[in-house]
């Protein structure tokens, strides 16, 4: 499947394994980053409790660190 995936989700993660692992939202962002192909998407919707997901600036940092070539878009939800 590597590179060859236009769609790749990861939903509620954090909820389940937030208080355990708080950052294992980098592990989706790298797994992501190899199963897409050239121009997919990755779709991340989870709670923003734990490790910082959800904060633009640290995920942002975190792709660019490690050189994972994805494009960070964010969307606030309405209260």
């Amino acid at each position: 499947l590597q590179g060859r995936c236009a769609l790749v989700t990861c939903t509620s993660l954090l909820t389940s394994l937030g208080y355990r692992e708080p950052e294992i939202w980098k592990d989706c962002l790298e797994l992501a980053s190899r199963l897409l192909t050239a121009g997919g998407y990755f779709l991340q919707y989870d709670t923003a409790s734990f490790g910082k997901f959800g904060h633009g600036r640290t995920m942002k940092a975190f792709i660019e660190e490690k050189s994972l070539g994805l494009v960070l878009e964010g969307r606030k939800e309405e209260e």
